[in-house]
């Protein structure tokens, strides 16, 4: 299988020429998803004054383009110049990935272009570069309302996409469902199932009315009183025999010969690796 590039590599010449065009006017912050987390906005995006993330940015990996404007607190950057670029490419062949702009509008709403195919993005930002060579004066608003164009004569429901997708995809499982005769098989399943529990049913309530289970029943009930008879009155006489003090006892008794026992085996082995092989297996050592 062939590499496929990445659209921030099939761009590297036109998006780093975008940046050091705004160099002096943005801060740039990217992100990647992480395990399909969607916490992009984990600094100051959109251009306020509070972190807010941005749970309609689902994408691959995104740029963010902060005004380097400061509030009136010296804190982080937060005008309504800001933008982001986001990309989305993984498992994508190279014809299907896509970018999209983003920007926040005058009611703090989340605005998206449509999905670009490379190609065409590539276009807006020659176009963008070229313009912004041509200015002779700061272009962070003009080049933000450049954006807010190209989003605003792409715009994106995603809703319509989401309603589209939804078609394809059942129509491909109904044709899939009627290839793999998929209710035929259901249908068949169903009545095995309901059967199965019929008889099931039908055995299950014929044992329990038995006399033999309601005797099986008896006898496990007294079982367990008897169990519980037999472990209280354990209880009881290992109390009054200290049983648990003795325990401990053997335990440490039999831990402490356990080790004086592997010292005499180790003194025994030490004295017969000093004879000959034909004596040491003559030799039987009394055991006390």
């Amino acid at each position: 299988m062939s590499k496929v590039f990445t659209p921030m590599k099939r761009l590297k010449g036109q998006l780093d020429n975008f940046k050091n065009n705004l160099e002096e006017e943005y801060v740039f912050e990217a992100k990647d998803k992480r395990q399909g987390r969607i916490d992009y906005a984990s600094s100051y995006w959109g251009d306020r004054e509070t972190p807010k993330v941005i749970p309609e940015i689902i994408s691959d990996h995104i740029i963010f383009f902060n005004s380097k404007q400061k509030n009136d607190k010296g804190g982080m950057p937060y005008d309504n110049h800001s933008f982001a670029i986001s990309f989305d490419f993984n498992n994508k062949d190279t014809n299907e990935q896509s970018i999209q702009l983003s920007y926040f509008n005058e009611e703090d709403k989340l605005i998206h272009s449509k999905p670009f195919s490379v190609e065409e993005f590539k276009e807006h930002l020659k176009t963008l570069n070229k313009f912004i060579k041509e200015l002779d004066k700061s272009p962070r608003t003009i080049v933000f309302e450049k954006i807010k164009d190209i989003t605003n004569s792409n715009t994106y429901d995603i809703n319509q996409d989401v309603v589209k997708v939804e078609n394809e995809i059942e129509l491909l499982l109904n044709k899939k469902r009627e290839e793999i005769k998929f209710n035929e098989a259901q249908q068949e399943a169903e009545k095995n199932n309901s059967r199965f529990q019929k008889v099931s049913d039908i055995i299950t309530s014929t044992i329990e009315s038995s006399e033999e289970y309601k005797e099986l029943q008896e006898i496990e009930k007294r079982q367990k009183e008897l169990k519980e008879k037999i472990k209280s009155q354990t209880e009881s006489l290992q109390t009054s025999y200290n049983f648990r003090e003795l325990r401990e006892a053997k335990v440490k008794s039999d831990l402490i010969l356990d080790m004086k026992n592997k010292e005499l085996e180790y003194e025994e082995k030490k004295a017969l690796s000093k004879q000959t092989n034909a004596v040491a297996k003559r030799i039987n050592l009394k055991r006390t």
